[in-house]
């Protein structure tokens, strides 16, 4: 509120100095037009509760407000606490304390203003950190503008980010112990000044390498914040740096939001990717990253030293031999079983490698996943029939048996001629496990199993051509 009296008392001022002209006229230059008007509007501006709403009527008064480094202590003083003195000048622990207090924003803008007219940074004299003002702005009520405010003058959040990267990556080993990460959101300031700063918005898309310099993408896969990473990801580069973090940190998640987001042809020729998404049974994950525009029909050892490491050839049979792999796995094989389904259904081929997925799912003996298969194109006369000559050598007759009757060998012989002398192996086959299982115990599948630990050399537990000879 204004006080009429103070003006009074001001006016009389100027009036005793005017008495004084004729005595000496060297007073005229404190009684100038220039002179006299400043100090009393900025005498005026010093009890308005909001001089900012004021200024932009004059341009005097803005050039008091905006410029006037004594009106901004005078004015901080009178609402901030009338005792401090003259000189007052917030330091950076008095300035955290003003926007601890809820100290409202038009006094804060007064302050930090301030600050940057005496060119005092936005930082501890500690080591430059804005650690703590940062996260108070982010409680304060007018957030949004006070974390733009405060960015527009320059406060260095490349650090901010940065300090605390940097302890997480130390308390982690590298990422390696996350359960040591800080107990503290330091990612969700980040998101209101990336959705309010256009400065800091414009600096995300000019700097590529954004997310590895301040250690941004470790952050935002440790702590699995995509959220953080959809608002602030502004360049390609920042995308694969997601990629990289997630692929170091097993986050399968993370790579499908990758590929969601936009990876070169590169990546997705390889089978990296979804190989990590197989193991860990992360059946959306592989969706999105399939759908993503990824090669399926590929070896899961491609782009490795050794073509065998992984000994499948196909992801589909990689998937299969998890399937059986984890088989007493809980929780997680309707998951796997899932996962084949999808490969499947997104155009894997069944009859990779001459019919290895195939020939996998009677070797474990599966009627189910064998059933799968067939109802995908699964071709049970791949490799000379090698499906039903594993069934009978296995002693799976009523699988033998199943089959034979849908490689329908005597329709097969009237198309080519040459396939007839493998008919009569393949029906050789079948009644020479009849006879077997006449001297077997009724428990055929148990039996067969102790077959399969003598026999076992191969990946199947059947050495290509046994049944012959």
């Amino acid at each position: 509120m204004l006080h009429t009296n103070d003006i009074e008392n001001r006016m009389n001022d100027l009036t005793l100095h005017n008495q004084d002209y004729n005595n000496n006229p060297k007073t005229i230059a404190s009684l100038s037009i220039q002179t006299i008007i400043p100090e009393l509007v900025e005498y005026i501006l010093i009890y308005l509760p909001i001089p900012y709403t004021v200024s932009p009527v004059c341009r005097l008064f803005h050039e008091i407000v905006s410029k006037s480094s004594s009106f901004k202590r005078r004015w901080l003083r009178l609402w901030l606490h009338p005792r401090l003195p003259d000189a007052f000048l917030p330091k950076y622990s008095e300035l955290c304390q003003a926007v601890k207090t809820k100290t409202p924003f038009y006094i804060l803008v007064q302050i930090i203003d301030l600050q940057r007219l005496y060119n005092q940074p936005l930082a501890s004299s500690f080591g430059g950190s804005v650690s703590k003002l940062f996260e108070e702005a982010f409680i304060h009520e007018e957030r949004e503008k006070l974390i733009t405010f405060l960015i527009s003058r320059d406060l260095n959040i490349d650090k901010y980010i940065k300090d605390h990267a940097s302890k997480d990556f130390e308390r982690t080993e590298g990422g390696s112990e996350p359960e040591r990460k800080l107990k503290k959101d330091y990612l969700s300031p980040l998101i209101i000044a990336a959705q309010t700063s256009r400065k800091f918005m414009r600096k995300l898309e000019l700097t590529k390498t954004y997310f590895s310099d301040t250690d941004l993408a470790f952050a935002i896969v440790l702590y699995e914040r995509l959220d953080v990473a959809t608002v602030l990801s502004n360049h390609p580069q920042h995308t694969l740096d997601i990629l990289e973090e997630s692929v170091d940190r097993q986050y399968t998640e993370g790579i499908a939001w990758a590929f969601k987001h936009g990876v070169g042809e590169m990546q997705k020729q390889k089978p990296l990717y979804l190989r990590m998404c197989i193991e860990k049974a992360d059946v959306e994950s592989a969706r999105k990253i399939i759908e993503s525009g990824a090669n399926i029909n590929i070896s899961p050892s491609a782009h490795t030293d050794d073509p065998t490491s992984y000994g499948s050839t196909s992801l589909l049979e990689f998937s299969i031999q998890c399937f059986f792999a984890y088989a007493n796995e809980e929780g997680n094989k309707q998951a796997r079983r899932e996962m084949i389904e999808l490969f499947l259904i997104s155009g894997s081929d069944p009859n990779a490698d001459d019919g290895r997925p195939l020939a996998l799912c009677v070797t474990n003996h599966d009627y189910e996943m064998v059933r799968l298969l067939l109802n995908y194109g699964a071709d049970v006369n791949c490799d000379d029939k090698l499906a039903i000559r594993i069934a009978t050598d296995m002693g799976y007759k009523d699988m033998a048996r199943m089959l034979y009757r849908i490689s329908k060998p005597d329709e097969v012989s009237q198309f080519n001629p040459t396939i007839s002398a493998t008919s009569d192996v393949v029906k050789g086959m079948v009644k020479r496990m009849s006879m077997l299982g006449r001297g077997r115990r009724r428990n055929s599948e148990g039996d067969a199993n102790h077959h399969h630990k003598r026999q076992g050399s191969s990946i199947y537990g059947h050495k290509k051509g046994a049944s012959r000879g």
